[in-house]
């Protein structure tokens, strides 16, 4: 996030806090977005489902969309822009490839593709506790199978903490010079004991 530009950064927080596919984020338009209803329409044209769809509008991205459509004065129909510098015009970001590499390569990570933060939103559900028909609700799967083998990654500490309930306590290793004398302890007391019972 600190690596990326701007206008990405504001995509990388909206594809974080909503599970959208990329191209349903670049072509998103003010006229989607129900604020009332606090909920986001997915255009059967980019939807891969190929219907209309509705998504749960949360505050921070609801914040987010608020103050571009405010930075946008109405220039622009589309949520997410750039200024043109040759025009110093907004136009509609149509690709995010050049920006999302560069980002990456200046944050020394590798390997990572702007999918994996749909992941990344899933999974987070996922260690909610989130029931999987929801999260396939909200990530809009044909069935809960695609998006348990393919989204939903459990993080390591969740494995951990699973495989900690199922598995026997750790014991501390035995105190031998406690055995021994707790041993001659007993020893002793019944050595006492027929002199006791004589008197």
């Amino acid at each position: 996030m600190k690596a990326a530009s701007p206008h990405l950064k504001s995509i990388i927080q909206f594809a974080l806090d909503t599970g959208l596919r990329l191209q349903e984020i670049l072509t998103l338009q003010t006229d989607d977005v129900d604020f009332r209803q606090e909920v986001i329409r997915i255009r059967p044209e980019v939807n891969k489902s190929g219907k209309h769809d509705f998504v749960p509008l949360l505050p921070r991205p609801k914040e987010l969309i608020s103050n571009l459509k405010a930075a946008n004065g109405g220039r622009t129909s589309f949520v997410f822009n750039y200024l043109d510098p040759h025009t110093n015009k907004l136009r509609p970001i149509r690709s995010i490839q050049h920006a999302f590499q560069t980002a990456c390569r200046k944050a020394g990570i590798v390997g990572l593709q702007f999918r994996d933060l749909r992941r990344t939103f899933s999974t987070r559900l996922h260690e909610q506790g989130l029931d999987p028909l929801i999260i396939q609700r909200l990530l809009r799967h044909s069935s809960p199978r695609i998006s348990a083998e393919v989204y939903i990654q459990s993080s390591m500490r969740m494995m951990k903490e699973a495989l900690k309930k199922i598995s026997p306590r750790e014991e501390k290793p035995p105190n031998l010079e406690q055995i021994w004398n707790t041993r001659r302890t007993k020893k002793n007391k019944q050595s006492l004991n027929p002199w006791f019972s004589m008197n």
